[in-house]
């Protein structure tokens, strides 16, 4: 019983974390809280359905094409509501909304060409008839793609030169553009790549849970209270919260019932909220 109840929360570590540091990379460098990514994750699900309906392309071809669709959406989303609203003088609240409508708009939008019934992606050519202690072949591929993915974005943008940019859009714009470097760029970057991971983990998601217009903004909500948990504006903190809410998930549904456990996240992200806003690893210049 133990060993599945780390397995069952090894998986669902793997579901959240990379929509999670999406979502960070978004809040690090815009300082709202895009719900758009919700959007991002819905579309990227469904990329990869159209995908492997079509027959082509294995697993590595739907999660290029994931990864793309909701970097494309984020790009797109940054470039003409979220830039022109904030070069007019728009605050987080007007920009919070914004991006409440646009994710309404792409769901809603989903929900009107799929219909909402729940899709079930074809899985036979996808890494069947292997599997490894207690794990399909699916689920150690989703845990070993977003470890290794989280990993290496995080020493990307803590480590490298690159990811200088991103830290330094979030917490000195004009200083940014004395050095020649417009800030507004390196945003664009940052919503792509952040675009890209949720679509990419709508993809992973899928494979577990199936899908359905509305089951993005699901995992916006974990990945927000994860964030915040772990630590808002730290990497690391990412990983800690994610592994908090994944292990808490499935303690709770395992051993009291999975009709609460959400209920039981919230409570827990309220007591964050009023006890330490900027979580476990945050620093108090970033409380939210």
């Amino acid at each position: 019983m133990k060993l599945q109840l780390l397995l069952n929360s090894l998986i669902l570590f793997g579901l959240y974390l990379l929509p999670t540091i999406g979502f960070l990379i978004l809040y690090n460098s815009t300082r709202f809280f895009n719900l758009a990514h919700g959007a991002m994750f819905s579309v990227g699900g469904y990329t990869a359905y159209l995908i492997l309906k079509s027959g082509k392309g294995g697993i590595w071809l739907p999660a290029l094409g994931a990864f793309l669709v909701g970097a494309l959406l984020g790009f797109v989303s940054e470039k003409f509501i979220f830039r022109p609203l904030r070069e007019r003088g728009s605050g987080a609240l007007m920009l919070l909304l914004a991006s409440f409508a646009v994710l309404t708009l792409v769901l809603n939008f989903l929900n009107l060409v799929f219909g909402g019934e729940i899709l079930i992606l074809p899985q036979e050519k996808l890494l069947s008839g292997f599997s490894l202690k207690g794990l399909t072949g699916i689920q150690i591929f989703i845990i070993t793609l977003s470890i290794i993915l989280g990993l290496g974005i995080s020493a990307l943008v803590e480590l490298t030169p690159y990811g200088a940019l991103f830290r330094a859009v979030s917490e000195n714009r004009a200083l940014l553009s004395t050095y020649g470097i417009n800030p507004e760029r390196v945003i664009l970057m940052a919503t792509f790549l952040g675009g890209g991971l949720a679509g990419l983990g709508g993809f992973l998601a899928s494979l577990e849970t199936n899908i359905y217009p509305f089951y993005g903004f699901e995992f916006l909500l974990k990945a927000m209270v994860a964030m915040i948990i772990g630590g808002v504006g730290r990497y690391s903190g990412t990983f800690v919260g994610v592994a908090l809410v994944a292990f808490g998930e499935t303690v709770f549904s395992w051993f009291i019932s999975a009709q609460w456990k959400d209920a039981f996240l919230f409570l827990s992200f309220l007591i964050f909220l009023i006890v330490r806003p900027y979580g476990l690893l945050g620093r108090r210049e970033w409380n939210i």
